[in-house]
């Protein structure tokens, strides 16, 4: 898996406010949880 950030993701990020970057960071947080015993 690729974990850098593309440009367009990093661009899209900055323009979020706070709110939005902890509830994204909450889902992709939960989402790795979720995901990771599958991948070891």
């Amino acid at each position: 898996m690729d974990w850098r950030f593309d440009e367009a993701l990093t661009a899209q990020i900055r323009r979020m406010d706070r709110a939005q970057r902890h509830k994204a960071a909450f889902l992709a947080l939960r989402r790795l949880q979720r995901v990771a015993p599958c991948h070891r």
